[in-house]
């Protein structure tokens, strides 16, 4: 009980951050391994075993970033469109039963 009273007194809203990966997390699930296949090979890095800690880091921030830019670019667009289509064609149908 404690814990839930706790937890709504110390209860944020999210950052900026952390609010665009959750909403770029579907674009990230679809796009991170060919981002991070392309990143590799673009740096010319060989497989992952042998990459240095501060290689994953670079790695990782670039497919990241480029995920996020797949977000921005193709989903946010496309999400919209199809919204804006579906709720035209939404408002035509209860006319068109008549």
């Amino acid at each position: 009980m404690a814990g839930l009273a706790a937890e709504s007194r110390f209860q944020k809203r999210p950052s900026r951050i952390g609010k665009l990966l959750g909403d770029a997390s579907h674009s990230m699930y679809l796009v991170h391994i060919p981002m991070l296949t392309g990143v590799r090979k673009a740096l010319d890095w060989r497989t992952a075993q042998q990459l240095a800690p501060l290689q994953v880091l670079v790695l990782a921030a670039a497919a990241i970033a480029g995920c996020v830019l797949a977000y921005f670019l193709f989903e946010k667009p496309v999400d919209r469109a199809l919204r804006q289509y579906l709720s035209k064609s939404r408002a035509r149908a209860p006319q068109e039963a008549r």
